[in-house]
């Protein structure tokens, strides 16, 4: 081989290389991009994670603040029957129908009966009741009018409540 053509193999084969290195030079800059978008994606989520924790645990301090308040203010249940006793005699208590509503907390339905009674007393009872602590909430209220005495009838009502399992 003469030397020209030499020459030539070698120009030819470095820039060959030259461009060969540059197509990897500019395949791993993209790379570094693509990467680097993917770690500043992580790193968001990491600090989300992080917000969502601290907010999760200040729910949580609440909620254990909030079930030991009601734990301290005795059953739910003892409350409304003492305040309905007091104040009104129903003909039918059914027994509360329990539901568990997660995380230590169940869910009290209660149905009371009244026969013959002045509607508006029933109704202030169930404002009463709402004042609780928990709170009960009126989920139904039947009436029907006394087809004798004007404001007076039987009504059924169904309260509930959610407070810490025992």
């Amino acid at each position: 081989m003469n030397e020209s053509m030499r020459l030539r193999v070698i120009i030819a084969a470095a820039l060959g290389t030259f461009v060969v290195g540059g197509i990897i030079a500019g395949h791993a800059m993209r790379k570094v991009v693509e990467i680097r978008k993917s770690v500043v994606r992580t790193t968001d989520a990491i600090r989300e994670a992080g917000e969502l924790q601290a907010a999760l645990s200040t729910y949580d301090r609440a909620r254990e603040r909030v079930g030991k308040a009601l734990a301290a203010s005795g059953s739910g249940q003892e409350t409304l029957l003492a305040s309905v006793l007091a104040e009104l005699q129903p003909e039918d208590i059914d027994p509360p129908q329990k539901a568990s509503a997660g995380n230590g907390w169940v869910k009290l339905t209660q149905r009371l009966t009244f026969n013959n009674v002045d509607i508006g007393s029933v109704m202030a009872f169930v404002e009463s009741a709402e004042r609780l602590r928990p709170p009960w909430r009126l989920m139904s209220c039947d009436i029907r009018a006394s087809a004798s005495s004007a404001g007076r009838g039987q009504v059924v009502l169904s309260l509930s409540t959610v407070q810490r399992a025992p």
